[in-house]
């Protein structure tokens, strides 16, 4: 046994991924949080980091509906990322969430699907050998929102995805999935960014700007992306603009003030030559 140091309890706030940050993330709608941003509470739900900057926004409330009378009157819907997109689509159809959802957009909601959202949100779903749902041959209808059909293959993509959008303006996200969706664009329905690997087309935005999908996890952690995008949900409102807030600089300066409490309190220099002799 080796001791390197003791780490003491440190009040710094880091992004969680299990189901616990859920209701740490749900702020409620008060005179200074204006903005009702509903996320979709789906059973197999992944990625929860994705809507970790709406925390620092200070006019927006976080809530998650978990089925019908959760819904209410959102200024804007999530759809989040999942780990079953068929089977979560048939929770939300079985709990009458789909059809307020798909009412919600026809009557000038806005909302954003994630990955598995982005599916839903399509015509079709393909799953063939079952590597989505677990049940070969399985097919289900999507949502009908957005031109997309989606398959199901047996390889998974996981690559980091940077790119552009408008006016040239720098994205980055990443990518995980196991869906191969085929989107066909036209006037109504334009490409959301493109990439740096020959300027291919991701993502979608559609109804009149409204419903934007995209297979980016973290694309809201491009805080002047995410700012254009609240902006036009307040500007929906009738509520003023505001300025960008920086959460990535934030969270930065948050894993730069538990690296230097990690480096002032354990033998760095013993660590790495442990870990050095240790693989050899």
């Amino acid at each position: 046994m080796y001791l390197l140091g003791v780490l003491p309890k440190l009040d710094i706030e880091m992004e969680r991924e299990d189901s616990l940050s859920l209701n740490r993330l749900t702020r409620e709608i008060s005179e200074t949080r204006t903005i009702d941003l509903a996320v979709i509470a789906l059973p197999y739900i992944s990625n929860y980091t994705d809507i970790e900057p709406f925390t620092a926004e200070p006019d927006v409330s976080i809530r998650f509906v978990y089925a019908d009378g959760d819904f209410g009157e959102p200024d804007a819907v999530i759809i989040p990322g999942t780990r079953s997109t068929i089977l979560d689509l048939r929770y939300m159809e079985k709990t009458g969430t789909a059809d307020l959802l798909t009412n919600y957009i026809t009557n000038g909601g806005r909302a954003v699907g994630i990955c598995g959202g982005l599916q839903m949100l399509g015509q079709e779903l393909l799953d063939e050998d079952g590597h989505d749902s677990g049940t070969s041959g399985t097919k289900a209808q999507g949502l009908g929102i957005l031109p997309v059909v989606t398959s199901f293959e047996a390889e998974k993509t996981t690559r980091r995805w940077t790119g552009i959008e408008g006016d040239n303006e720098r994205i980055d996200g990443y990518e995980i999935h196991t869906g191969r969706s085929t989107i066909t664009y036209s006037a109504e329905a334009v490409p959301l960014f493109y990439s740096d690997r020959g300027g291919d087309p991701e993502g979608i935005v559609s109804v009149g700007g409204r419903v934007t999908g995209t297979y980016l996890h973290h694309v809201f952690h491009n805080d002047e992306w995410r700012s254009r995008w609240l902006n036009q949900v307040r500007k929906q409102k009738g509520l003023p603009e505001l300025e960008v807030v920086y959460y990535e600089k934030e969270k930065d300066k948050r894993l730069d003030e538990l690296a230097a409490a990690f480096e002032a309190h354990v033998s760095v220099d013993d660590l790495i030559e442990l870990m050095e002799n240790h693989s050899r």
